[in-house]
């Protein structure tokens, strides 16, 4: 049995989900929004029984035993009929505690792992294993030193400041579309300068902005990467952070990564303790492949309808398969 993790609302979990039916799998999916309301799990041990963990999902009832693998697509448990902020908060709390314990309870191949979801979204911890795997890093700093920043400022004329961890910040509490979105941003040394005072107040990432080509969106799979080029630099809008969406100006294609960068990140993916992450990386105008970043639980369906690379049917077929030793280890085929 396979055990989908996910807000059934998530188009990624709705296109994976429909390819694993066509291929006649037997999934059951729980909605984690409904957790702890409506959707149940047990666990008990005892003495004289063994330990046992029971899912109670839509009506049905399934042994952590049964399960073979599980697709760790999204995972916040939320209340909905708790009204007293304070009693909600204690819940989502226990909730959430008794949710991570989840992985330790079902002895099954995770996509991802919480644990590896979790240290794999340390930008410091990404950017050490990165350049211990051979993947060239930009010169960064991170932290909220005035001194500091100011020192490695010095060094650019024109650097990219970027978040953490944050990639957006609730400016309202009126709606959730109230949201300021934190782009990566290039800024001039001297304004850099003029700041950094203000960074006492908040750790943040800087690095010297490095010119592009195009950038690399690298969807990794076990042991095959899917690589589509984003070729920002032909949009005023997307040029300095692809994310601010210009896809008609911003045109995508498949991209036949090198060997050597294909194994680097497949060595990077895999330090991480992850079997699943999409990659940012810049191609610099000198042919250089610089990485940024890896979002262990990243977006990908857009970049399969623009190229038509079959990245959802490899991960469905990952999930299945419940295990990177036993894929094939060799770059997908375009």
């Amino acid at each position: 049995m396979i055990l989908l993790l996910s807000d059934q609302s998530d188009a990624h979990y709705k296109y994976v989900k429909n390819i694993l039916d066509g291929m006649g799998v037997e999934t059951v999916t729980m909605n984690t929004t409904r957790f702890p309301t409506e959707e149940s799990i047990s666990f008990s041990t005892s003495t004289k029984n063994r330990n046992i963990l029971l899912l109670e999902i839509g009506g049905v009832s399934l042994e952590g035993k049964d399960i073979s693998s599980v697709w760790n697509r999204r995972t916040p448990p939320t209340v909905h009929k708790v009204q007293d902020p304070h009693v909600r908060e204690y819940i989502d709390k226990e909730s959430q505690s008794f949710f991570d314990s989840l992985p330790y309870l079902v002895n099954a191949f995770w996509i991802n792992h919480p644990e590896a979801l979790k240290s794999g979204s340390m930008k410091t911890h990404q950017l050490r294993v990165a350049s211990e795997s051979g993947l060239s890093v930009p010169d960064t700093y991170i932290g909220n030193s005035p001194a500091q920043m100011r020192d490695f400022a010095y060094r650019y004329d024109y650097l990219a400041v970027k978040s953490i961890f944050m990639p957006a910040v609730q400016i309202s509490s009126d709606t959730e579309n109230d949201r300021l979105i934190l782009y990566t941003r290039k800024v001039s040394r001297s304004d850099i300068i003029n700041l950094v005072e203000r960074a006492q107040n908040c750790p943040v990432i800087l690095q010297p902005y490095v010119e592009k080509d195009f950038e690399l969106r690298v969807t990794v799979v076990g042991n095959s990467t899917f690589a589509c080029a984003i070729h920002s630099q032909k949009s005023k809008k997307a040029m300095e952070d692809w994310r601010r969406y210009d896809i008609a100006n911003t045109p995508h294609s498949v991209f036949e990564l090198p060997q050597e960068i294909h194994q680097k990140l497949i060595t990077f993916t895999k330090s991480l303790g992850l079997v699943f992450g999409c990659v940012d990386m810049i191609v610099t105008p000198k042919g250089e492949f610089v990485f940024l970043e890896i979002n262990p639980n990243g977006q990908w369906l857009w970049i399969e309808r623009l190229t038509d690379m079959p990245i959802g049917r490899e991960l469905a077929r990952l999930i299945v398969v419940g295990g990177v030793d036993s894929a094939v280890d060799s770059q997908q085929e375009r």
